[in-house]
This record gives structure tokens, C-alpha cells and sequence, in this order.
């Protein structure tokens, strides 16, 4: 079996649903989704965004490079396990020159009641 089907199989059986939205076209599929454990407790803090307030609880993502997972990109929007993620960085791993996976780190983003503009960040 090839590495990415490998990858594959470890996604479908640890990974969660995740719902990728882009181009008007909604991706699922599945991903892996862990919590960044920071000692200093900086990710406590929140601040607000152009998705609304930002949680500081950073996330690290383990996704496929196909069924959508391809297209994820910084700055993207993602939904798992109900909770909106803001995708602050992004970069395919490769195995020679194929890209068998992709990594990135996630932001909790939380909508607020009131409207926030796109240029807050």
C-alpha cells in the first residue's frame, strides 16, 4: 500500500469530520485535529477577528491531499466537531516530489452577535 493510502486509512479511523468551504463548493472529509498544550497559557487570551472573537487555543490539523483537503489554505475557514477553526498556517508534506499530506495550524474563531468587519484581524 502507498504512503498516502496509509494516510489515508489513519485519517478515516482518527480523524473527524472536518467541512471545508471554498470556491461556493462545500469539501468533507476527514482530518486529524489536535490541541496545541502551550504552557505560558498565552492561548487563554482572545481577541477579535473578521470570523468574530478569536480563541488564542491554537490547533494542530493533519489532513488528506485529496477530497478537498488539497485545496486548504491560510486564511480558510473550517468547520469540526460543530466548532469553526481559522486556518493561521499551512504547508504540504511531501514524500520525494508527491504531496502525501498537509499540516496547519488552526485558531478556534467564534462568530459575536453583533456584526465584525472584514479588515479586523
Amino acid at each position: 500500500m502507498s504512503t498516502r493510502g496509509k494516510l489515508r486509512q489513519i485519517f478515516k479511523r482518527y480523524g473527524c469530520w472536518v467541512t471545508l468551504e471554498k470556491g461556493g463548493e462545500a469539501y468533507r472529509y476527514q482530518a486529524v485535529i489536535q490541541p496545541i498544550r502551550d504552557r505560558t497559557k498565552l492561548y487563554l487570551e482572545n481577541t477579535s477577528g473578521r470570523f468574530g472573537v478569536v480563541d488564542k487555543g491554537y490547533a494542530v490539523y493533519y489532513g488528506p491531499n485529496q477530497d478537498g483537503g488539497e485545496l486548504l489554505e491560510e486564511g480558510d475557514l473550517l468547520t469540526a466537531l460543530g466548532k469553526p477553526y481559522l486556518v493561521k498556517r499551512c504547508e504540504p508534506y511531501y514524500l520525494g516530489e508527491e504531496t502525501v499530506y498537509h499540516w496547519a495550524v488552526l485558531q478556534p474563531a467564534y462568530k459575536e452577535e453583533e456584526d465584525v468587519t472584514a479588515d479586523q484581524a
